[in-house]
């Protein structure tokens, strides 16, 4: 018993947190095809654009004060869009299932763009400050390959 708790408790709490984002994807590809997770891989870039002009904006740039509340302000804005993009109708598979393959390609794609984007929004890390471990993997200079090869494999993904 104390061999099983010993490597759960040297796995890095990050890579449980991405791995099950991963795998809550693969699962909902798996019944419902890849529109879900295509939707979050555009929702998070648009909505880390739109709230970098947020708060610029006259109004909403003073509401916005504490790092807590740019966070939770970004969350929300992410959550609308998600939807948004949602209803414009990203159903890819015929018969509304995923095939595994695909699942897990969908999976790996989505937790890569939220992790990159997650990343790359300061206020996020009032909510999760990722190890420097996963920082170097989504590191600035790489982010545009994690990202290209996201949307890429979601591409793939589709058909």
């Amino acid at each position: 018993m104390e061999t099983v708790q010993g490597l759960f408790s040297t796995v890095p709490l990050d890579y449980v947190f991405l791995g099950g984002f991963a795998l809550l994807i693969a699962l909902d590809t798996l019944r419902s095809g890849t529109g879900r997770a295509s939707a979050i891989a555009l929702a998070f870039p648009v909505a880390a654009v739109l709230f970098s002009y947020a708060k610029e904006a006259p109004f909403l740039g003073s509401a916005i004060s504490s790092p807590m509340l740019e966070a939770v302000a970004f969350l929300a804005l992410g959550v609308v869009l998600f939807f948004g993009i949602r209803r414009m109708g990203l159903e890819f598979v015929s018969n509304g299932m995923g095939q595994p393959v695909q699942a897990a390609l969908a999976g790996v794609a989505a937790t890569a763009v939220v992790a990159v984007i997650w990343m790359h929004v300061p206020a996020l890390e009032a909510f999760w400050e990722f190890s420097p471990h996963i920082q170097s993997i989504f590191a600035a200079e790489f982010r545009l390959f994690w990202l290209l090869g996201a949307f890429g494999a979601l591409a793939f993904a589709r058909g």
